[in-house]
């Protein structure tokens, strides 16, 4: 009788040749992998830790700190995995790194979300644990990114994210009912990873660069990344259009939105 999973974190832990410390204690995990060689320039003589199909994780100096980069998936269950690997070889404090849709009038695209908590509507998390669990993000990670933000005076709000398997069922319904439950962005990632990390013990949180407003029917593409000075850049597409939202009825109330003070919606992150 299988008294266990066919294939556990350890097991994976072990094809890859990963001990528990092979990772540094900080993580910063972006999405694509294309996004994750461009932050590997911000390593101190990066070495690679691992190659797991289309994964690749690096380790190296940052500010004194032994800090892992790598790409940690587009989607739910590819998150899942990697975050997995993460927290069974070594990362106490992870931070996504990534992107997200608005759902709100005073997200802007090219602000940033810090993300507080996460409603679960992948597919993957509920394996994980009960409908009733609150996914929330580390709040000394919260803490940190959020005075990041303003040291670099940067636009930036506070909020919960919808986290969706479904990216062809964001529907009008569903976008406003996310709307005036004050959730502030969407994207296919934040959620899975958030909790995750939380099962596992560790440390998470996720910064988020504004790169579309999902009220709109167009999806706005174009964004750039870069590195300038030490630092990771986002610069949001360049004269997006704009449609009215549609207005449903909703339900379900959400925890409260903050706002953090910031400079010019179209300034280079």
């Amino acid at each position: 009788m299988v008294k266990e999973p066919h294939f556990t974190p350890q097991r994976m832990l072990n094809m890859l040749g990963l001990k528990p410390n092979s990772l540094g204690p900080y993580a910063l995990v972006p999405g694509p992998k294309e996004r994750s060689e461009m932050m590997l320039k911000l390593l101190d003589e990066p070495q690679k830790s691992f190659t797991f199909l289309d994964y690749e994780m690096h380790t190296g100096g940052l500010d004194g700190k032994r800090v892992s980069i790598g790409n940690g998936g587009r989607y739910a269950p590819d998150t899942a995995i990697t975050t997995e690997i993460l927290c069974g070889a070594g990362a106490e404090s992870l931070i996504r790194v990534g992107s997200c849709g608005s759902l709100q009038d005073h997200v802007k695209i090219g602000d940033l979300v810090i993300v507080t908590g996460a409603l679960r509507g992948d597919g993957t998390s509920r394996y994980y644990v009960a409908e009733n669990f609150s996914t929330v993000a580390n709040a000394s990670i919260v803490v940190a990114l959020k005075r990041a933000a303003e040291d670099l005076k940067v636009r930036y709000h506070l909020g919960w994210i919808f986290t969706t398997d479904a990216l062809f069922q964001e529907t009008p319904e569903l976008i406003d009912q996310l709307n005036q439950q004050n959730v502030a962005s969407i994207d296919m990632v934040t959620s899975t990873f958030l909790t995750i990390a939380q099962v596992r013990g560790k440390k998470a949180g996720a910064v988020l660069a504004v790169s579309h407003d999902r009220r709109f029917i167009e999806r706005f593409e174009g964004e750039v990344w870069e590195v300038r000075e030490g630092k990771v850049l986002i610069t949001p597409p360049p004269n997006p259009s704009a449609r009215p939202p549609a207005t449903v009825a909703s339900t379900r109330p959400a925890p409260p939105h903050k706002e953090g003070r910031g400079v010019k919606r179209s300034g280079v992150r």
